[in-house]
């Protein structure tokens, strides 16, 4: 991940795949100033900008990469993640 200095600087970075390295780069649309505004339009009217189960798979994908990570890079389904925060999430629901 790199981030420019000055006025105009931008974002960007690489995602490293098995056969090259694929640039990430000129999020035109996608910088401080467009995200503000989604996070003010939510607060304003409680509309999340995208889907909620957009929302869950993006932290199960985090999730999952943390327990890889922890468990020397062992794959971790993305689907298992999801359905076992479901459960443990129905566990917290019924105790209160």
């Amino acid at each position: 991940m790199r981030i420019g200095k000055g006025p105009y600087y931008h974002f960007g970075g690489f995602a490293y795949c098995e056969t090259e390295a694929v640039p990430l780069d000129n999020y035109i649309g996608y910088g401080f100033y467009s995200l503000t505004k989604e996070i003010v339009n939510f607060f304003k009217t409680g509309i999340a900008p995208i889907a909620h189960e957009t929302t869950i798979e993006v932290y199960a994908f985090m999730e999952a990469s943390n327990h890889s990570l922890s468990n020397y890079g062992r794959p971790v389904k993305i689907a298992n993640v999801i359905a076992k925060a479901k459960k443990n999430g129905i566990k917290k629901i019924s105790k209160l």
